[in-house]
């Protein structure tokens, strides 16, 4: 495909491509003379450990002439004491020659490590940003066309339903509400399962080839899923923790019972100890009440 200003990510990715490629040459150069002069100092290292031991073996010989009372010749320093002392004269001398040039070497390296990094960086950037590119042209290409199908067929149907729902019949209402049924289960029972592996090895040719087309998936995987039932809720109600029947307490005694349930209960709680008149009923007026403040039995 020809890059154009509709790319721009992708034109940053074969530049900065090109910038990485340099940045590694160079980080891996000064990576070289840095391990050169600093040879040495990995030389010292090695030939000090040996030297300890060939030195700690002479010295154990020493210590056992002089207990034994020093008999004979001195134990002579073995030959290959002799040299490692020789080399670590030798690199002394020469890691004090290279120490200014290895701090220049580690300088060096140390800057053309962050410039690759900084590199790195900028290039992983502009290499999510030709991924954007690259799903903005499937997706203008191909995946709205076949969406814009997929829902102008659906369109056809849900037209019906609506006109359905004009009629002034319960039946064509009745039918719109099994159409809407059948789309949502349509909907629900079928799913396309999405396959990463094109998008890897995409995604891994992008890096290399700014150029890179997203390709088909190949022949998708479809599922058939169980569609959901309708059901309707649960009632909540069960699960609510009421007690134990058998286990409720009566009702203590100095309540006030409830008037409306039971209205004799509630007047004898309010008069324990009632005084009832001698008069009788015969003797009063129609709508005459009955005074007993005078009554010998209230005195009484």
């Amino acid at each position: 495909m020809s890059l154009d200003a509709a790319y721009p990510s992708r034109q940053e990715l074969i530049a900065l491509n090109k910038r990485l490629t340099k940045a590694t040459a160079a980080r891996d150069a000064a990576q070289e003379s840095y391990d050169r002069l600093e040879r040495p100092t990995r030389l010292l290292t090695d030939v000090s450990r040996e030297h300890a031991a060939e030195k700690a073996l002479h010295d154990a010989a020493i210590v056992v002439w002089y207990e034994s009372g020093c008999p004979g010749v001195r134990p002579d320093v073995p030959s290959r004491m002799i040299e490692l002392e020789r080399q670590l004269g030798d690199l002394r001398r020469d890691l004090g020659a290279s120490a200014i040039a290895l701090e220049i070497a580690a300088s060096g390296l140390q800057a053309a490590n962050e410039h690759l990094a900084e590199q790195q960086v900028r290039q992983r950037g502009a290499l999510y940003g030709a991924a954007v590119e690259a799903a903005r042209d499937r997706l203008q290409r191909y995946a709205t066309p076949a969406m814009i199908e997929a829902m102008l067929q659906l369109s056809v149907i849900e037209a019906l339903t609506a006109e359905l729902r004009r009629q002034p019949h319960p039946e064509a209402l009745n039918a719109s509400r099994k159409i809407d049924e059948m789309i949502k289960v349509a909907r629900a029972s079928i799913g396309v399962r999405c396959d990463l592996d094109p998008a890897r090895r995409f995604f891994a040719e992008l890096e290399r080839n700014p150029e890179a087309e997203l390709v088909d998936i190949g022949a998708p995987t479809i599922e058939h899923l169980e569609a959901p039932v309708m059901r309707p809720l649960e009632d909540g109600s069960q699960h609510i923790n009421r007690g134990p029947v058998e286990e409720a307490q009566p009702v203590p005694r100095d309540w006030w019972p409830n008037p409306a349930l039971d209205p004799d209960e509630a007047w004898r709680h309010f008069h324990p100890n009632p005084i009832w008149s001698s008069l009788t009923s015969e003797t009063l007026e129609p709508g005459e009440m009955v005074n007993t403040a005078n009554s010998p039995l209230a005195s009484g």
